[in-house]
């Protein structure tokens, strides 16, 4: 067939334009291949789904049959058919649910994120990481990787402020630039009686006692010269008070207290037979030397995981091991239970270390995602079981650990310590049920720390030793890199100072816990401590020195008590009561009864029947040199508490207690002005008060009042106490003002 020229013609001129739209659209997509989508996958569109829809739509809460959490299932859709069309907002039913505000239900989205949704949609709904991390990101119900305590700890610059005489230190610039943000003024500081008590107690948990030597006072604990009067303005004497209690040997015993309530320490294992564990005051006395010796946190908390392992030939080291199993012990669920009872005791008691681990050091609750994935942090079920495994080779006994083949001094061969042996392999338990195991796991950290670079992957299969295993743990939790670490104990150090920490729930930094009120200043002491080899004894000196710590508490602000009640600003101190100990304490010692004997074996100030079951009653009413020690060496042991310590909020060691309640109640009252060991202390007391002032009763008042609050009585305190002591007696005016608030609060 040939074909006509006017055909040829038409032919090419069809072929021409064919070829200009060809190459309009081949440059068309070259524009748009080169161009990025509008919206981000991962920035924009993940987020929005972890935190709005996978609640609802993930593998194993699919509703309508929808999962989200994958691009083949957010594909495929569910029951009403396909989800997304790729490119087709309009026809997309995802989009259809969303723009009416069916999706999600309870809050729809906003028109901004409804223009993600739908951009994302009409770019063709080009996926990014698959599956979706749900824990990748924080939502207005849970905390993600990205929570704020998870972030690596910067060092912020030091704020600008107005009043900058005022400022001590930088901890200062951080606190007053918080108050002058909101129009607020921090308080005066407090006189030097005021400071002096509150240095004291604080530090080392026993009261300044004063006593004339010559023309001059002097404080008879340390054998420091003070002039209570002019010592707070006096920056080198106000040093030198603060450099003498943090190396007074009666630093640890305060400060070692405060640990062992974190970490559940008790002497005795709990249960039906809660017997006595006669060597668990060896890790007590370890935590109380540790802190005299000022031993780096970061070692300090090795050595309580591992200390075995790292230093095999090391009593102490051995001995810090206690920590891990200073909790409660099932003795008849172990002796006495079946096969499966024994089981499910034993996945307790690994819960157990795994809260304490997780709480005392990281201010994570791991074991909350025991039975499923956590409710509020990103901490998946199976990682429980992966950090479970790390521990799951820690075991006791009932008879504490024999035949260590140490040599040492004065040292019988038994402490309570770990008995470490090669864990079995472990699996996800279905629901926490010991009878329903799931998948293998291998021995691993968390992921939480991902974005800072710190991995929780130890490269361990199923079987890896155990020893291994513990080491790996105590690296990666003292791991420089590690962000909770050094905010958690940074916050619990500021807590025992202030009565509050920067964050209010020292033991939980997630999502359920408290958010910072100084997060610059928490993470600016955070980097400081880790950069200066985690020296707690520097960062003590750091807040007492500050003038936020010197501030008076007894001060009245209409403007500030409206804006902020409970004090999270700063802007006074705290007025605080004497825990329980203290009282204890600084009533021995100001009657000069107190025994400060450092360690060695606990004494009983309640009766114990040492039986097959051993029993708790009474106080024994004893007081001697043995009983009349600190209050620290008391046996801890659990449902076997002073009667007089517990009105005063000394917790039961059942349970791990980072913050102790500071109530205020009737029973407090009545406990003290009718238990025996006041009156005990009382006698004592005037015996001391007769021996410095002989009979004439104003110098008897005034010796009491110099003795006990560090100052003289007023004209009238004069008078009325003199009328008291000639109407009753020097030991009833002795037992007032041992309850008088002056003496059992700090200002």
């Amino acid at each position: 067939m040939t074909l006509s020229r006017s055909h040829l013609e038409a032919i090419a001129v069809l072929v021409t334009r064919l070829c200009i739209v060809a190459l309009i659209a081949l440059a068309r997509c070259v524009v748009l291949a080169d161009l990025p989508p509008s919206v981000s996958f991962d920035q924009q569109v993940a987020p929005l789904l972890a935190g709005r829809c996978l609640s609802c739509h993930n593998a194993t809460d699919k509703k309508g049959g929808l999962n989200l959490l994958d691009e083949a299932s957010a594909r495929a859709g569910g029951e009403s058919g396909a989800a997304i069309d790729a490119g087709k907002s309009d026809e997309s039913r995802l989009w259809e649910r969303i723009a009416a505000d069916e999706m999600p239900p309870k809050q729809p989205l906003s028109a901004e994120e409804k223009d993600v949704v739908r951009r994302w949609i009409d770019d063709g709904a080009i996926w990014g990481t698959n599956p979706i991390d749900p824990f990748r990101y924080s939502t207005d119900d849970r905390a993600g990787y990205d929570w704020w305590s998870l972030k690596p700890i910067q060092r912020p610059e030091s704020p600008t402020i107005d009043n900058a005489n005022w400022a001590r230190n930088e901890i200062d610039l951080f606190v007053l630039s918080k108050l002058e943000a909101a129009g607020l003024a921090p308080a005066e500081q407090a006189d030097g009686r005021i400071l002096l008590r509150r240095l004291y107690f604080d530090v080392i948990g026993l009261p300044p006692i004063l006593k004339r030597d010559g023309g001059k006072w002097r404080e008879e604990t340390l054998g420091l010269e003070v002039d209570v009067d002019s010592f707070a303005d006096d920056p080198a004497t106000y040093a030198a008070v603060v450099d003498a209690l943090l190396e007074s040997p009666h630093y640890g015993e305060r400060w070692g207290r405060h640990w062992l309530d974190v970490v559940r320490f008790g002497e005795s294992q709990g249960f039906e037979r809660n017997r006595v564990r006669q060597n668990a005051w060896r890790y007590r006395d370890w935590v109380i030397e540790a802190f005299n010796r000022d031993m780096p946190y970061d070692e300090f908390l090795r050595l309580q995981i591992a200390g075995d392992v790292l230093k095999s030939d090391d009593l102490d080291a051995l001995i810090a091991t206690g920590y891990l199993v200073c909790g409660t012990y099932d003795m008849v669920g172990y002796e006495m239970g079946s096969a499966e009872m024994k089981k499910a005791v034993r996945q307790d008691e690994i819960e157990d270390m795994v809260a304490a681990l997780g709480q005392s050091m990281l201010g994570l609750t791991i074991n909350c995602a025991r039975c499923h994935d956590h409710k509020f942090d990103p901490i998946s079920q199976r990682e429980y079981y992966q950090v479970a495994a790390l521990l799951g080779g820690v075991t006791q006994a009932v008879d504490e650990r024999k035949g260590i083949a140490l040599k040492a001094e004065s040292f019988d061969g038994v402490a309570h310590a770990i008995i470490p042996q090669q864990p079995p392999t472990f699996h996800v338990l279905i629901r926490g049920n010991s009878r329903d195991p799931g998948e293998v796991v291998s021995p691993r950290g968390l992921n939480a720390f991902s974005g800072v670079g710190l991995s929780g992957d130890f490269d361990f299969e199923p079987d890896a030793p155990e020893s291994e295993r513990r080491v790996a743990l105590a690296k990666w939790i003292t791991d420089a890199r590690n962000p909770l670490t050094p905010r958690v104990i940074v916050n619990r150090v500021w807590h025992y100072h202030f009565g509050q920490g920067i964050v209010d729930s020292p033991s939980d930094f997630g999502f359920a816990g408290g958010r910072p009120s100084h997060p610059e200043l928490l993470d600016s002491l955070a980097r400081r401590f880790v950069d200066g080899g985690w020296k707690l004894k520097d960062l003590h000196r750091l807040i007492l020195t500050s003038a936020t710590y010197r501030q008076m508490s007894n001060v009245r602000s209409v403007a500030a008590e409206e804006l902020d009640s409970d004090n999270r600003l700063l802007w006074r101190a705290n007025m605080r009561r004497l825990d329980g100990e203290s009282t204890r304490d600084a009533m021995l010692a100001a009657s000069g009864a107190l025994n400060q004997k450092l360690g060695g074996p606990s004494f009983y100030d309640v009766d114990v029947k040492l039986e097959h079951d051993h029993k708790f009653a009474g106080p024994t009413g004893e007081f001697n040199d043995e009983v009349n020690r600190r209050t620290v060496y008391r046996l801890w042991a659990r449902c076997g508490n002073n009667p007089l310590l517990e009105s005063l909020d000394c917790p039961d060691p059942s349970v791990m207690l980072p913050r102790r309640s500071q109530t205020i109640t009737p029973v407090q009252s009545l406990s003290l002005l009718n238990n025996r060991l006041i009156e005990q202390c009382a006698e004592r007391f005037a015996e001391r008060i007769r021996g410095q002032a002989g009979e004439d009763v104003d110098r008897q008042v005034d010796v009491l009042y110099r003795l006990l609050l560090l100052r003289s009585p007023e004209p009238r305190e004069l008078e009325l106490a003199s009328s008291f002591v000639q109407q009753q007696t020097l030991l009833q005016l002795c037992v007032v003002m041992l309850n008088t608030n002056e003496f059992l609060f700090v200002e």
